[in-house]
């Protein structure tokens, strides 16, 4: 399935059903085996909470997705064993910020070595995280969204005016691709010059989620094509899309 991307809906409701996928014994018994696989190479990850898209409705006024919840074991398998997990996939919902400079760079991270992906780039984002579920089970994606980004690059944005009133308002949606994955895409401007939020960034204590961020000039065509060039094989399923549409000024 290829990837398409949509302006994002003024209402987004992400919701957990507070039910988990049902798997058979069998397939479960292929997951925690491989989970334990990796865990005894090295690969050591937490086994927390992973949210299955159960059922998605995308229109030009709402994104309504409801979820099942599910474990990191069982994701990290459906990805590694793409090719062969079938109906027992895992597809998930990631928001995705691409912050942009005041002098028009565009921030991605490049994951740490003990990730799940060594070495890819991405957005400042995630998965989601039942830490921001409300009482009836609904995701907050903005706090969400910039939670992430104060954890990965130390950056508080409702410390600046643009966002002091917390609430942000996504830009596109990229759905489809091998890995059966939707991405909330956030296009988010700061009041940071480059190196600004170069400093801030080596300053912050953050997690260690990511080994570098990368700074891509979306008004220079030569650079951003040769940095989509020789990046390609490391991009999460949505960056390229993303960032074409950036340097596009669609966004």
């Amino acid at each position: 399935m290829g990837l398409t991307i949509h302006k994002a809906p003024k209402k987004i409701h992400v919701q957990s059903r507070g039910e988990s996928v049902n798997l058979p014994m069998g397939v479960r018994e292929q997951i925690d085996q491989y989970f334990q696989e990796l865990q005894d190479a090295g690969r050591v990850f937490e086994n927390k909470s992973v949210y299955h898209i159960h059922d998605m409705q995308i229109s030009s006024t709402l994104l309504a997705c409801d979820l099942l919840e599910t474990d990191y074991a069982h994701y990290i398998w459906s990805q590694d064993k793409c090719q062969h997990v079938g109906r027992y996939a895992v597809n998930v919902l990631h928001i995705a910020a691409f912050l942009e400079t005041s002098n028009g760079d565009i921030v991605l991270g490049r994951m740490a070595q003990h990730t799940a992906r060594p070495g890819g780039i991405q957005a400042i984002g995630g998965g989601l995280e039942e830490d921001v579920l409300d009482e009836n089970g609904i995701f907050n994606l903005s706090s969400l969204t910039l939670k992430e980004i104060h954890e990965e690059v130390g950056l508080n944005l409702q410390l600046t005016t643009m966002y002091k009133a917390g609430k942000l308002n996504p830009t596109y949606i990229v759905k489809g691709g091998g890995e059966g994955k939707v991405a909330v895409i956030y296009h988010l401007p700061i009041d940071h010059s480059s190196g600004k939020f170069l400093e801030n960034y080596k300053n912050a204590n953050g997690s260690d989620e990511l080994r570098a961020v990368e700074l891509v000039d979306k008004r220079s065509h030569n650079e951003l094509e040769q940095f989509i060039e020789q990046n390609r094989h490391s991009f999460s399923h949505y960056v390229e899309i993303a960032l074409r549409e950036i340097a596009r000024g669609a966004f």
